[in-house]
């Protein structure tokens, strides 16, 4: 699904994640950025003080991870472009 031109959609949440923020989720909400820039802005506005998984660059993406914000919704993140 596109919001305002940004790719949004659900993702299976590996058990991994589940174990790393202490929750039992069956999926994460996945959201596509065009820009490493855009991304970070975006973690800055919904971040926690929490423990995330960190960041890093894959042969798909120059930047991904995954986060639980301060109202305790798991996030996966990732550049596109």
């Amino acid at each position: 699904m596109k919001i305002h031109g940004i790719e949004i959609f659900l993702n299976d949440a590996l058990k991994l994640l589940n174990d790393t923020f202490g929750i039992n989720c069956g999926a994460h909400l996945t959201i596509t950025f065009n820009s490493v820039d855009e991304l970070l802005v975006c973690y800055e506005i919904l971040k926690s003080d929490d423990k995330r998984s960190p960041f890093y660059e894959t042969p798909y993406s120059k930047l991904v991870g995954n986060f639980k914000d301060k109202f305790g919704v798991l996030w996966g993140f990732m550049v596109t472009a």
